[in-house]
């Protein structure tokens, strides 16, 4: 019984968990509007420490009843949430004036030309947003990340200003 309400506390942390770590606005040192995942960095960081806190459990106490038969399963299991968790403190979306840049890995990066931007549209049941350009590309703007919704009002508010101009 104890054990079935270790799993359920575990599911509802890992299912809410990254919706719950938000700020309401992200901002680059420059003042620039951000999103970052910062929900699913630290979910990651966390399941991170579970599953090597598991392993090296189960790998230095061979009596253990409740561990793991295999710890390396389980260490590689905790490398690849430390990796995730790299990945996902290392991504970032950036409105400047005239573009959107998405950095992941710090080495790669996407750029989008709000000059391209063809409308904002909402996914379905409002978890999601998407930034449609012309050629068919997309950024998607989950709800997960940390300053949505002052992002989606400085990305409108540039749009509106370029509609005033003529630009689109």
């Amino acid at each position: 019984m104890v054990a079935n309400l270790k799993l359920a506390l575990l599911l509802i942390i890992c299912a809410y968990g990254p919706y719950s770590i938000r700020r309401k606005r992200e901002a680059d040192a420059a003042g620039n509007p951000m999103l970052r995942p910062w929900g699913w960095c630290a979910l990651s960081a966390a399941s991170g420490v579970f599953c090597a806190w598991k392993g090296f459990e189960a790998l230095l106490n061979a009596s253990c009843e409740s561990c793991p038969d295999d710890p390396t399963g389980v260490l590689g299991l905790a490398a690849f949430c430390f990796l995730s968790c790299a990945c996902f403190y290392s991504c970032k979306i950036t409105l400047f004036k005239s573009y959107i840049e998405y950095k992941r890995l710090r080495f790669w990066e996407s750029v989008y030309s709000l000059d391209e931007m063809t409308s904002i549209t909402e996914g379905r049941g409002g978890i999601s947003f998407f930034v449609n350009f012309s050629g068919g590309r997309k950024l998607a703007v989950w709800s997960t990340y940390s300053g949505r919704l002052f992002f989606l009002e400085q990305l409108n508010a540039l749009n509106r200003a370029e509609d005033r101009k003529g630009g689109h």
